[in-house]
């Protein structure tokens, strides 16, 4: 979407999606659920990011909090620095 309307905007990893965290979602009848919940599983591993969007003609902001927000998380154990190449 905000591609769509111009906005300055960017993901930076943050972390990875740890063994146990793939699904929280209650059994349910709901299709959309129980898409969503199968979808998840197996998702162990894969990187989690933060979209940061800014004002418009303020790149300047998106660039500089998506830096400090690199920053801090590479210095967290689950980075995802490389991609998880691992067969399970």
């Amino acid at each position: 979407m905000y591609n769509v309307i111009g906005a300055p905007a960017g993901v930076v990893a943050a972390t990875r999606v740890r063994p146990g965290e793939e699904s929280d979602r209650a059994v349910g009848k709901d299709i959309a659920d129980i898409t969503a919940q199968q979808v998840e599983q197996g998702s162990a591993g894969l990187p989690v990011g933060v979209q940061v969007v800014a004002r418009h003609w303020r790149e300047d902001i998106a660039l500089a909090v998506m830096a400090a927000l690199e920053a801090h998380f590479r210095s967290t154990p689950d980075y995802p620095e490389s991609p998880d190449l691992s067969d399970d």
